[in-house]
């Protein structure tokens, strides 16, 4: 997204985007939708343009002809990167968005939108592995809008993202399988700023299509359909909270505690297949540390 607001990255080690929950078993880590530089067109080749600020409102549009990174092998761009189950590969990815910075006397405002579509690459793949795979999946759709407000140091909003997309690991947006449910998550947060010293918290919610369980629902219990997707969505649960200290300039010390938990009902989420055992996951990480920026 060009413009995303209001994710309260800026505290600790960057919250649920930052390095500590990758010390967290993947399978554990609660999906963050809030990403901007990885995934589908944020870390590949594409061309931005970026409008003057006038009077505080500034717009911007990019296209990413495929969804390859230039240093990803091998990267075939006339079929999805690896079958069915991952999701396809997204193609002609169209983002615009606009942002509006503006101070009224003591409080500073910031509102910022995008929407992103994109078509897909066919799937002439031949999938014979034993699992069930949705019939095709959707074009990707997705729109973003968060705002924020600033006064006497403290800054509070937050953000929402909706549209026809999966995603089912913290970094990679996906296609919305057929008979998959459009993707919703909001973030709220707060940080106060005073000097060298800032502290702040941040609380997200995402509803996802989710993970498609391998394997065949025989005898678990679990509920899979046809197209291999389970009952209901995956619920993803993220709180954040710390603090950061800049010594000197480029030289950070952090205080971060995150908590988040996962439900996927159907899903085992200790091997990702079909069962009812493991549904839920909780994760917690506290660290104390240092960033170094130059």
């Amino acid at each position: 997204m060009l413009f995303e607001t209001g994710t309260f990255e800026g505290f600790n080690d960057g919250g649920w985007w930052g390095y500590m929950p990758a010390l967290v078993p993947g399978n554990a880590q609660p999906v963050y939708p809030f990403v901007d530089n990885q995934s589908v067109e944020q870390s590949t080749s594409k061309i931005v343009y970026l409008s003057p600020t006038i009077r505080g409102f500034q717009f911007a549009t990019g296209f990413t002809p495929n969804q390859s990174s230039m240093n990803y092998s091998p990267a075939v761009t006339s079929q999805p990167i690896g079958t069915a189950l991952s999701g396809g590969m997204a193609k002609n990815i169209i983002d615009i968005g606009g942002q509006y910075t503006k101070s009224y006397g003591l409080v500073g405002i910031q509102v910022g939108v995008d929407y992103m579509y994109a078509g897909q690459v066919a799937n002439a793949v031949q999938v014979t592995e034993r699992y069930a795979t949705p019939s095709g999946y959707k074009n990707l759709n997705m729109f973003s809008g968060g705002a924020t407000a600033t006064i006497a140091g403290v800054t509070f909003g937050g953000n929402v993202v909706y549209g026809a997309f999966n995603q089912v690991s913290g970094y990679t947006f996906q296609l919305q399988p057929d008979g998959g449910k459009p993707a919703i998550g909001w973030l709220a947060g707060a940080q106060y700023a005073a000097g060298p010293l800032t502290i702040g918290a941040s609380y997200f919610q995402f509803d996802t299509t989710g993970d498609l369980p391998g394997g065949i629902d025989a005898g678990s219990g679990a509920t899979i359909s046809s197209a291999g997707l389970t009952a209901g969505q995956q619920h993803n649960v993220g709180l954040a909270v710390g603090a950061t200290y800049t010594l000197v300039p480029g030289f950070d010390i952090f205080l971060d505690y995150d908590y988040g938990t996962r439900h996927q009902g159907g899903l085992d989420f200790s091997n990702d297949y079909a069962g009812t055992a493991h549904n839920d996951t909780q994760a917690q990480v506290f660290g104390l540390g240092t960033q170094v920026q130059w």
